[in-house]
């Protein structure tokens, strides 16, 4: 057996949408932790509450959570994180803006969980969707 038969992965979504709006911009505010239920409609079902300088706290379907984002706004990369209350920090769930004439390209990866069902996964990334033209709608408004 070779070492790549060894290797297991995740199945992985990505979603797009562009935004009519200048690259600065759209990164800031995906910069900014207590924004993202403004755009995030789907799983952050209550207001952002800051825990600490970097941590926030949300409402979402399986329970409260956690968050935090590590951000780049010069490069446009953004790096979420989530945790139950009690647990650690999941590993990072890549946001990234790119440059597209005078717009942006907003670029969102989510991992699925092995035991989620396809019918559970294909809802999570039409929620994911939902999600990016909210986002939309938010910045070009």
């Amino acid at each position: 057996m070779t070492d790549a038969a060894k290797i297991w992965t995740h199945e992985r979504g990505t979603r797009a949408v562009t935004v009519r709006r200048p690259f600065a911009v759209v990164a800031r505010l995906l910069a900014d932790p207590s924004r993202y239920s403004e755009w995030a409609i789907d799983y952050f079902t209550s207001p952002v509450a800051k825990v600490d300088v970097s941590t926030y706290r949300v409402s979402t379907p399986p329970g409260d959570r956690r968050f935090r984002v590590d951000a780049d706004v010069d490069r446009g990369t953004f790096d979420l994180y989530l945790a139950p209350l009690d647990g650690p920090f999941s590993y990072p769930i890549p946001i990234r803006v790119l440059h597209n004439g005078e717009g942006a390209d907003v670029i969102f990866t989510v991992t699925r969980e092995p035991e989620l069902s396809d019918e559970d996964w294909r809802l999570s990334l039409l929620s994911l969707e939902n999600e990016l033209n909210a986002l939309k709608r938010l910045l070009e408004s």
